[in-house]
């Protein structure tokens, strides 16, 4: 559908609405995907989705339900069925009316034409390629080639209309030769920016090298994260940066807010219309911005829901899913060049939290550890388990690269010292 047309449904959502406290949400998705794994094809999908959210409220009860129907007739069936909801439920104590009228939304080009056309044939080239890579080099290849669309229009009761629209790309790809392999993620919002050749000689090359691990050392050592790496930590750093879950006692940052949290290499934060576009709007009408959420190892913002943004009086403020780690300029051969001795890292996998309010994780490593001697790589070593602390491994930055995208997130490589190996 066209802009205009989606915003008509929301107009008539909130029409039928009218005389309750309303916002409604419609949502068009396309996906399309092709998987591969033991060195052949194995699935080639293409979905499409349309959903319409209405969610009305009034003296401070409020219910939601979808449709996939947008004509008119369905639109006065959804509407009762939410009144008939709204007549039993009960009094919601978090209860917040829309957002005000008089919303500016910002503008982010994140659509890319040719990638919204979702063009099997390039998808397809792209496991082609990895598969006939892997044979020739008797490797094994598994991964995924996937475009998706996405257009979003939302109203509120209040006066408020936005539309957005986006594209995204992804290639996943690992390979192994059994007992050693590599992993690579590219994402952009345009196929054609993925550098999908370049990154399938790298995986293979980097999984013949992972051939005969041995056994990693124990104990403190200088390591060497490369971006992939970097990124699997992140996100767990971003689930604490929730300002009611702060102030409940429940994540490292209670009681920090414009405290030191780590060293002054760590700096974090968010440009919606940067390298990795971000959204112009929550999924409530709320308009996203850019923000700073720690600042060389200080905490500066936390993520805020508007209802507890009203308890605290705080401003309310919506994720607006990209986030940057600053970083520096070289690359990671640079990095490795300053290693006398310690372990390389490609990926980390099967995280989960240990402690939530000290930001104690744990994982393994994944598709990759290297030895590294006077600056060189000096051979693969076996995957091991790791306890670590984000802040702390942080506080213990001496390099830090070129920062490149990693899904929604842009993280550069980095050498800590001193960091615990079991």
């Amino acid at each position: 559908m066209r802009r205009e047309e989606m915003n008509d449904v929301v107009r008539n959502a909130l029409k039928a609405a009218s005389g309750y406290d309303a916002t409604a949400v419609l949502r068009e998705s396309r996906e399309a995907t092709v998987r591969f794994g033991q060195n052949r094809i194995t699935q080639n999908g293409d979905t499409f989705r349309r959903e319409l959210s209405l969610t009305m409220g009034l003296e401070g009860r409020k219910a939601t339900a979808t449709t996939h129907s947008i004509e008119p007739s369905q639109l006065h069936r959804l509407v009762a069925g939410i009144r008939d909801q709204l007549s039993i439920a009960p009094e919601d104590p978090e209860y917040v009316p829309p957002v005000d009228g008089g919303q500016v939304y910002p503008v982010i080009d994140a659509w890319d034409p040719e990638t919204a056309d979702m063009r099997t044939g390039e998808r397809i080239k792209a496991a082609s390629e990895a598969i006939e890579t892997a044979e020739a080099r008797d490797l094994e290849a598994a991964g995924v080639s996937h475009a998706s669309m996405q257009r979003v229009a939302l109203g509120t009761s209040t006066g408020n209309l936005a539309f957005h629209r986006k594209t995204e790309a992804h290639f996943g790809l690992t390979m192994e030769t059994g007992n050693g392999s590599s992993y690579r993620h590219l994402s952009h919002n345009a196929w054609s920016s993925l550098r999908v050749k370049e990154a399938t000689d790298e995986v293979a090359d980097e999984a013949e090298a992972a051939r005969e691990p041995r056994k990693a050392p124990k104990g403190p050592r200088r390591i060497l994260l490369e971006p992939q790496a970097v990124a699997d930590l992140i996100p767990f750093l971003i689930f604490s940066l929730n300002a009611r879950l702060a102030d409940e006692g429940v994540t490292v940052f209670s009681g920090m807010e414009g405290r030191r949290v780590s060293g002054s290499r760590l700096s974090l934060r968010s440009v919606i219309d940067g390298p990795v576009k971000g959204r112009p709007f929550d999924g409530e009408g709320l308009p996203c911005k850019d923000a700073t959420w720690i600042k060389e190892g200080v905490l500066r913002e936390m993520l805020c829901g508007r209802w507890w943004a009203a308890q605290t009086g705080r401003s309310p403020l919506s994720s607006p899913e990209c986030f940057y780690m600053d970083g520096g300029t070289a690359d990671i051969g640079d990095g490795l060049s300053r290693m006398d001795e310690g372990l390389l890292i490609r990926r980390l996998w099967y995280i989960r939290f240990v402690d939530q309010k000290s930001l104690e994780i744990t994982g393994m490593t994944r598709d990759g550890v290297f030895g590294v001697r006077d600056g060189s790589v000096t051979g693969p070593l076996r995957d091991f388990r790791w306890n670590w602390k984000p802040l702390e491994l942080f506080a213990r930055v001496s390099w830090m690269g070129k920062p490149v995208r990693k899904g929604r997130l842009q993280v550069p490589p980095i050498v800590l010292e001193d960091v615990s190996t079991g």
